[in-house]
């Protein structure tokens, strides 16, 4: 209530205050200890992971037309549940800076077992990867060119069948929209994935849904087949892995385990799951990705890539090599580099109907 009467009275900007203190999932590779899950509750994550973090102020906080947001900018948006429902989120302001503090607690859990808290930090992590994700863009000359709404623990059932939606992430391309949704275990998801935790907490799941944005940004929204669809998923994983310099997908998520790792290698077949493709996809463009010193160019390759796929809406699984090829060359890479991306490819099952003997027959395609 303070805080409320307190900025009916202000106009900010960012200018207004200097930085944002806050906690976050940051430490997620060390999902994989498996000592670290035992005894924590179903949604919360250990205190290992949990890290404090200083950032810039969000640009446009309690801005119009969201005057209850903290988290936005001039890119996205943050919600928790609706953006026009009261927030839950509870910032301070100490001398020029905000923080956004946990409440107190005792016992070995530290902070991260109180509902409250919980929310709040799932919170941060969701806005901190994001922007991080948007920076690192920014680095490879891309700014996508409209703004993202972003919902976190969504309340939203299924207009088909009327079912409270969990367990899951999803990108909305006809609202523009991320959707990190609630976790709820039963004996059916303990026994094929283990325990799930809410979406939000885990970076590469939050990036990876941001990358389904970034693929629309730069496809201009092109209509998309399953074996796309495919590279849509794997697209949206290598950037995940990129951002958080990790093979690994879904580890937060799956209280340790991992969902979809780049390292393994995921062959293509016909009619393949959009995920298990993308799989494949994500680890040839990894591997490509560590063939190539400069890691700018290799991604600045890749977002090339889904350029290209935004120019021919017949685009197939067997077009990605060739659009790799062309856009490696376009970009310098070392021919010796470049004759090699057709066999990584290959290797996964994903050839076409070119001949790999001959490099230039393959760009001219």
């Amino acid at each position: 209530m303070k805080l409320a009467t307190i900025l009916m009275g202000l106009s900010l900007t960012a200018n207004t205050w200097s930085d944002t203190t806050l906690s976050i999932v940051k430490d997620f590779e060390k999902a994989t200890i498996e000592s670290i899950w035992k005894k924590v509750p179903a949604n919360s994550v250990p205190k290992q992971l949990i890290s404090q973090v200083t950032i810039e102020d969000p640009s446009e906080l309690y801005n119009t037309p969201f005057k209850k947001l903290f988290f936005q900018n001039e890119m996205f948006a943050l919600c928790y549940d609706e953006c026009d429902s009261r927030q839950p989120l509870k910032v301070k302001s100490e001398g020029a800076d905000w923080i956004i503090p946990l409440r107190k607690e005792t016992g070995f859990m530290g902070h991260t077992n109180k509902a409250g808290n919980g929310k709040t930090i799932r919170q941060g992590t969701v806005y901190y990867w994001i922007e991080k994700l948007f920076n690192k863009l920014e680095e490879l000359d891309f700014t996508p060119q409209t703004k993202l709404q972003v919902y976190v623990d969504r309340d939203i059932k299924d207009i088909t069948t009327n079912v409270r939606l969990e367990n899951n992430a999803f990108y909305m391309p006809s609202t523009n929209s991320l959707s990190f949704l609630p976790a709820k275990n039963t004996f059916l998801s303990k026994l094929m994935q283990g325990k799930l935790r809410p979406s939000a907490y885990d970076p590469t799941v939050v990036v990876h849904e941001a990358g389904h944005f970034v693929f629309q940004e730069l496809t201009g929204g092109v209509n998309l087949n399953t074996e796309i669809s495919g590279f849509n998923e794997g697209f949206a994983d290598y950037l995940a892995m990129i951002t958080l310099n990790t093979a690994g997908i879904g580890t937060v998520m799956l209280s340790g385990k991992v969902l979809r790792d780049a390292e393994k290698t995921v062959n293509y077949t016909t009619q393949q799951p959009v995920h298990e493709l993308g799989n494949a996809f994500s680890g040839a463009l990894w591997k490509v990705r560590n063939l190539i010193s400069d890691k700018a160019t290799a991604d600045k390759i890749v977002l090339e890539i889904a350029r290209k796929i935004g120019k021919n809406p017949l685009a197939t699984a067997f077009d990605i090599p060739r659009y790799h090829v062309q856009a490696a060359s376009e970009a310098g890479v070392s021919p010796i580099i470049t004759q090699q991306i057709p066999g990584i490819y290959q290797s996964r099952n994903i050839t076409g109907s070119y001949s790999v003997k001959n490099i230039d027959d393959l760009k001219q395609h």
